[in-house]
């Protein structure tokens, strides 16, 4: 009996060893990177980083339609990065897949049953423990944007605006670390008289502790003239519904020119700190923000902030009352790029992912004014918050 058994155990474990392969060769095929998956028993293991698909909700059904899970796994757990880092993770079982698949199950109801989660610290131990394939470290990419400003005019130009044309180079270095610069070129420019110059220049380091602490460590020139470093810490309370967020600063008020000379505007150091907490209702992807401290010009108060997320679209109010005086106004996100990149084989073009705006009724405003230090996880996050990715999985219909 033992002669015919050891052979039987065998044919399993290649069987799985090549559809684990496959799965690996499909999810490559797509462009998705720091590829690992696991066997464990009667569970299957994925982790995976979407630098394919403009949204991550995309990846995450791109990713569901492609895999193709052996018949003796009964769990299914899949790990979702981001710059390397392990995000949320959602896990369901063979059977309602199969279901899913054969169209006997809908998509909301799947998704109803799958278990969507952003505790992920034990998912990330057992997935650093092996070796990534097709890495997203020490790629570059091109990436290129507009940005306009405006102002209120006169009854002959009623809204005087900027249009800026900022080209970016950016490269992650490993996990959660990050090298980017991006120079800004003012062109249609009705409000000022100001000349290209470097708007960011800086490496930032993005950190997952356990239990949802989320640093980020940004140095380097930033927007508004400032260099320097600036931190943003964020603890999730149990989930994303709660977190307490606190920002320090410690800048000079100087860039580089055209010709990438130092102009210096004020060297003496300031420093901004500021406290708050945010609240997300999950029925309505809806965030509630109140923060209070100092800011860059000194000005010390509140910021007050009301953000409402359609999958890639955000509309935002807010309210800012500080030792300067009281402003408001609305901001919104909006996608800008093709819903899908082409896959970066080392180097890569692509277009800015997202048009922002911001509005106040006073345009020059110097109330409590922050910097904008390029991009980082902590900017990106809700994408990957459990509630949204289910919602955008049930809503979708899957082929049979």
């Amino acid at each position: 009996m033992n002669r015919f058994l050891f052979p039987l155990v065998l044919f399993q474990f290649c069987l799985c060893s090549l559809n684990a392969q496959s799965n690996l060769d499909i999810l490559l095929d797509i462009g998705l990177e720091n590829l690992v998956e696991i066997h464990e028993i009667d569970s299957y293991y994925l982790t995976y980083e979407n630098n394919r698909y403009r949204y991550e909700g995309d990846a995450l059904i791109a990713v569901m339609e492609a895999i193709i899970i052996p018949p003796e796994i009964k769990k299914v757990i899949l790990l979702i990065q981001n710059r390397g880092i392990g995000i949320s993770s959602i896990s369901f079982t063979l059977e309602n897949f199969s279901a899913l698949k054969a169209g006997t199950l809908s998509s909301k109801v799947f998704a109803d049953k799958a278990k969507f989660s952003f505790n992920v610290d034990d998912l990330i131990t057992k997935f650093d423990e092996h070796e990534k394939m097709n890495s997203s470290y020490f790629k570059v990419e091109a990436i290129v944007g507009l940005d306009v400003e405006y102002e209120l005019g006169n009854f002959d130009n009623a809204v005087r605006q900027k249009i800026n044309f900022q080209p970016e180079i950016f490269s992650v270095l490993g996990k959660g670390a990050v090298i980017s610069g991006r120079y800004n070129f003012p062109t249609f420019n009705e409000i000022d008289n100001q000349t290209s110059f470097l708007q960011l220049a800086r490496i930032t380091q993005d950190i997952r502790w356990k239990d949802n602490v989320f640093l980020n460590l940004n140095f380097g020139f930033s927007t508004q003239n400032r260099y320097g470093l600036n931190t943003r810490l964020d603890r999730y309370l149990g989930s994303e519904k709660l977190r307490l967020r606190f920002d320090f600063g410690v800048t000079k008020e100087l860039y580089l020119d055209q010709n990438v000379d130092l102009v210096i505007k004020n060297n003496i150091n300031t420093f901004n700190m500021s406290g708050g907490i945010i609240y997300r209702w999950n029925r309505f992807d809806t965030d509630f923000s109140f923060r209070y401290g100092s800011f860059l010009v000194g000005d010390t108060g509140f910021k007050a902030y009301m953000r409402r997320q359609f999958d890639e679209v955000f509309v935002g109010l807010f309210l800012n009352s500080t030792s300067f005086g009281k402003i408001a106004g609305f901001d919104f996100r909006v996608p800008l790029s093709p819903k899908r990149h082409m896959k970066n084989k080392g180097v890569r073009i692509r277009t800015k992912d997202y048009f922002s705006l911001d509005y106040n009724y006073r345009y020059d405003s110097d109330i409590a004014l922050e910097a904008f230090n390029g991009s980082n996880v902590l900017d990106q996050i809700e994408e990957y918050f459990p509630a949204v990715l289910q919602k955008k999985l049930g809503k979708h219909l899957f082929k049979n």
